[in-house]
């Protein structure tokens, strides 16, 4: 499991899905296999940016490590920790797979979210 308190679930500016871990300042990503518009509401909710969202994938960015392997919501979860995971790609099936983001139907004009903090830049 992740270490909740240590990590903080952050929007990059092309809607990629980071962990930011606040004890290292490493980055991950997400891999995006099996990834969905249920997983995309929880990632908005959890955000506070509404209820839902769009599931999209991105070119993988190999200047971030990865560390959650399919990732599965039901939509209902109050946070993408509450999901179904793997901490580990057993099958190798996310190796060369695109990384998850997501566009929250509330999103607006911000180019950077974070959990519970939202950080203006003008584009």
């Amino acid at each position: 499991m992740f270490l909740v308190d240590q990590t903080q679930l952050v929007l990059g500016p092309d809607g990629r899905i980071l962990f930011y871990n606040t004890q290292t300042g490493d980055t991950s990503t997400v891999c995006s296999y099996m990834w969905t518009n249920q997983g995309a509401g929880v990632v908005c909710r959890q955000l506070g940016m509404g209820d839902s969202g769009t599931a999209f994938y991105l070119p993988r960015d190999h200047n971030y490590t990865r560390n959650m392997y399919s990732l599965e919501c039901m939509g209902s979860e109050a946070s993408i920790y509450d999901c179904h995971y793997q901490l580990t790609d057993y099958y190798g099936s996310c190796e060369y797979m695109s990384d998850a983001g997501v566009e929250c139907d509330s999103q607006g004009m911000f180019s950077l979210k974070v959990e519970r903090k939202i950080i203006l830049q003008e584009n």
